[in-house]
């Protein structure tokens, strides 16, 4: 192969890697992905698993959950109990973290919390080198607590408008219930053309997100399509962009 700016600037990247290993540390895995509790199951539980080759420590924090200005925002709560806080997992051991409730629900909305496992770093690990990037892994996962008073409905509604060159999308829910899009495309009525990535929107009771998309130089479209998986059924509106 002729000694091309490719090859050189490929050659690069080699050395670089070699140069600057990474490191992904332990390697813990979780289930179930979401827990529901309510006053007659106060009680649920994780299980965390260590899949990888070396010990690893977790840290499992509970966070309130609440939306403001389309936005998801979390903060430390008392109001779940969690043990034990601080699990230590050898390689391929599993632990249980059972998480209980303090606080009393709702009478008449879900309450949606949110729980952080975290990795550790533990001094005098192989991160230790300053040739090394440290990988911290950490995973976030909802629990959900019913109401006293009836099942938890959700009920959605989507506007669309934009602004220059970006599209925002606006997920609101009046229910008692939150409402969980998933697998959710954004797609010009028009041509069919994907207008963003598929991604995961949760719009808690009384709450509303925003999902903003560029647009770049494409034509701001006249309507358009959202579809989603919602608990297991598809799901597919089509909606009249509005202009700012």
């Amino acid at each position: 192969m002729p000694d091309t700016p490719l090859r050189r600037i490929l050659a690069a990247l080699v050395l670089m890697g070699l140069a600057h290993g990474a490191w992904a540390g332990g390697v813990f895995g979780l289930s179930p992905l979401r827990l529901n509790l309510s006053a007659q199951a106060p009680m649920g539980a994780f299980t965390l698993v260590n899949s990888g080759d070396v010990p690893v420590v977790v840290q499992a924090q509970p966070m309130a959950w609440r939306q403001a200005d389309g936005r998801d925002l979390q903060e430390p709560t008392r109001a779940l109990l969690v043990n034990p806080a601080i699990v230590s997992l050898a390689p391929g051991e599993r632990q249980v973290v059972r998480v209980a409730l303090r606080a009393a629900p709702d009478r008449r909305a879900e309450t949606g919390y949110r729980m952080l496992f975290t990795e550790v770093p533990q001094a005098g690990d192989s991160a230790s080198s300053a040739t090394t990037v440290r990988i911290i892994k950490r995973m976030d996962v909802p629990v959900f607590v019913a109401p006293v008073d009836g099942a938890p409905r959700s009920a959605g509604a989507i506007a669309a408008q934009t602004t220059g060159d970006l599209l925002d999308l606006s997920f609101s829910n009046e229910g008692t219930g939150h409402w969980r899009l998933g697998d959710l495309k954004v797609l010009d009525a028009t041509s069919g053309a994907t207008l963003g990535p598929t991604t995961l929107v949760s719009v808690l009771p009384g709450g509303m997100r925003r999902l903003e998309l560029r647009l770049g130089a494409r034509r701001a479209p006249e309507k358009v399509v959202v579809e989603a998986d919602v608990d297991g059924q598809p799901f597919r509106t089509e909606l009249a962009v509005g202009r700012r």
